[in-house]
């Protein structure tokens, strides 16, 4: 796309420039594209911001499987990339503007203190994106897109989610939360009302999670997910 674009490959006088990495969590699959492409591109690459709310030690203590691979080292990852970066780390309520796109924080995991973080994935941070179309000077026209990245989230988090905003939530797109399965809560999902939804996954556990459901209740949520909403 840069070579098309500009008609040449990025170098480091004519980099990629990436206005923002929004890291969910800090599990393997969420960050390990990020570790590998600073570290292979970063000559190449300029990366200006770093999105996410890392926890602190005592906040996840006695969590269920707790990694703080990114921000412990994070000074390192920076160093690998052109100009380093900057590490923002984002509170419920913030809203932030790049280029055409504006981005809401609606939960971290501070929003469920003082109940403790069980599961590691609840310090998932969620953002709702909204992409303005402009004239390109800057001046807003026609429809805007709204996107709800859920990350890992679970129930805790979903109740959170749903006390704080009701129909708020409501949002073109959705990500499936953790990939569907043990996930948010169904009532989470039809208060966001999508018209596309996002299943990060294959397609054969996609298939397995929502077929023979029987009583599990993570089975149910997914299948609802495809069968239920518009």
């Amino acid at each position: 796309l840069y070579t098309q674009a500009h008609g040449a490959a990025p170098t480091a006088a004519a980099p990629i420039t990436i206005a923002a990495w929004y890291l969910t969590h800090q599990h393997y699959d969420h960050y390990a594209n990020f570790l590998d492409f600073c570290g292979t591109y970063g000559s190449q690459v300029r990366v200006e911001r770093v999105f996410a709310n890392f926890p602190s030690d005592s906040e996840c203590y006695n969590s269920y499987d707790p990694n703080q691979t990114v921000r412990n080292g994070l000074p390192a990852l920076s160093r690998k990339v052109l100009g380093g970066m900057k590490y923002y780390k984002l509170h419920s309520g913030q809203k932030l503007y790049l280029r055409n796109l504006e981005l809401e924080v609606l939960y971290t995991h501070e929003d469920i203190y003082p109940n403790t973080i069980d599961m590691f994935n609840e310090t998932s941070t969620v953002i709702r994106f909204t992409v303005h179309n402009t004239d390109g000077k800057g001046n807003r026209q026609g429809k805007s897109t709204s996107m709800l990245w859920l990350g890992d989230l679970q129930f805790k988090g979903s109740k959170c989610l749903r006390a704080m905003y009701g129909d708020y939530l409501k949002t073109d797109m959705i990500q499936v939360a953790h990939h569907g399965g043990n996930g948010s809560e169904w009532e989470l999902y039809k208060l966001a009302d999508p018209t596309i939804i996002w299943w990060p996954h294959s397609r054969s556990v996609y298939e397995y999670m929502t077929s023979n459901i029987g009583t599990n209740v993570n089975k149910k949520i997914d299948y609802k997910i495809i069968t239920e909403l518009k």
